[in-house]
């Protein structure tokens, strides 16, 4: 007889485990699911020490697993929905694309090219175009003055390489304002005021 009460008691632990994420109760299914469960192991010891440990064992490996199918089908239940604002077949929004003071969304920032404004070790600031960012060096320490290139975007933070070496991509090529550091015409952009006279 107690271990029918002991299954019971079990099969009622599940119930109000899964009842709590789909009923606001402020906690109280919960704590009767807890309940039900202190009384269910106390029910199989007093019938067996062996039926008591096989319902400890099963209550300690499926209570994770029933935990994590409810927290996944939650979203997708009324209450859930109601909850996080949700209609049916919603997608979830995208996060606001993050953009410089210059309003240049981060990801067309990559191919271009600047200098440090600080020692990069590896972290530190570099002007891009005309915006002061935060970048981090892929290539290790680079000092202050020197050119950095950005070569990725990665969880809101700018990944730059050293400049030696940069080739200007198919965009920036094109745009008479991007200079390759690395061209003769970057060298013969000083010039003699003689010349002009």
């Amino acid at each position: 007889m107690a271990s029918t009460y002991s299954f019971g008691l079990l099969i009622l632990f599940y119930v109000l485990l899964v009842l709590e994420f789909l009923v606001p109760s402020g906690g109280l299914i919960g704590v009767a699911a807890v309940a039900s469960a202190v009384a269910c192991l106390v029910t199989a010891f007093s019938h067996s020490v062996f039926l008591g440990t096989v319902y400890s064992l099963v209550i300690m490996a499926s209570t994770p697993v029933v935990l994590m199918l409810v927290i996944k089908l939650w979203p997708h239940t009324p209450i859930g929905r109601r909850i996080l604002n949700r209609r049916p077949g919603q997608a979830d929004p995208e996060p606001p694309q993050k953009v410089t003071e210059s309003g240049v969304a981060y990801p067309d920032l990559i191919g271009r090219s600047g200098d440090a404004l600080t020692d990069l070790l590896p972290s530190g600031r570099a002007r891009i175009g005309i915006d002061a960012l935060d970048v981090t060096c892929l290539d290790g320490p680079v000092d202050a003055g020197k050119a950095v290139h950005v070569v990725d975007i990665s969880g809101g933070r700018i990944r730059v390489r050293r400049g030696e070496g940069f080739k200007a991509t198919p965009d920036e090529s094109s745009d008479p304002n991007v200079v390759d550091r690395d061209s003769p015409a970057a060298s013969d952009l000083s010039f003699d005021m003689d010349d002009f006279e």
